[in-house]
């Protein structure tokens, strides 16, 4: 402990065990907050200035990146790992083995505005995101949609619609893409890490 903490102790008539134990507490508020309600299993990690808000419950070795928001009553399962800068809306699904990168963005509001008195409450649409899904760098998930199971999305895209499980998107709108000239090493490897056969479509 510090001088100027023994001081203080001094001072207020507390005992330096006490001190230590008010600022261990600051500490642990300063670095991130977790609602009381929410559950976070003891092995996960909730890294600096994240917030989990009320009814959160996060699964085992799940990783919450710092300046993350994590909106109430959203569930995130097992050995997902979330970047920094992320946010999800209430209500928020995430599945298990899920990679979200950092600044990913998710909506709930189709026409967001700041209602007042006499407005009809809106009606959440937070994204539903399945086991093994891969989000890339600063995507953009919009309000109502479904990542199917072991769906890689790519940096930056703009979701509008739900994806199928097991497809690539990428692009403003997103889209299923995948280009032509990717190598057959390549494909092998991505049909592997998504668990389905990948084809050239034509259009692409």
């Amino acid at each position: 402990m510090t001088p100027e903490a023994v001081a203080v102790a001094a001072t207020n008539g507390l005992t330096p065990d006490e001190v230590k134990r008010v600022l261990d507490s600051l500490k642990r508020t300063v670095h991130h907050f977790v609602d009381p309600t929410a559950k976070v299993h003891p092995t996960a990690k909730v890294w600096h200035y994240a917030v989990i808000l009320a009814d959160v419950e996060i699964g085992a070795d799940v990783s919450i990146g710092s300046h993350t928001e994590i909106g109430r009553g959203s569930t995130i399962g097992a050995r997902t790992r979330i970047g920094s800068g992320v946010f999800l809306p209430p209500n928020s699904v995430v599945g298990e083995d899920v990679f979200i990168g950092p600044h990913v963005a998710c909506s709930d509001d189709r026409f967001p505005f700041v209602r007042t008195a006499g407005d009809p409450p809106y009606t959440d649409q937070p994204p539903v995101i399945g086991h093994g899904v891969i989000l890339g760098l600063g995507a953009v998930l919009l309000p109502n949609v479904r990542i199917g199971d072991r769906a890689v999305i790519g940096a930056g895209a703009v979701v509008t619609h739900d994806v199928p499980a097991g497809q690539m998107v990428r692009g403003e709108p997103a889209r299923i893409r995948l280009p032509a000239e990717i190598s057959p090493a390549a494909r092998e490897w991505l049909s592997e890490l998504v668990g389905v056969r990948l084809a050239v479509q034509a259009g692409m």
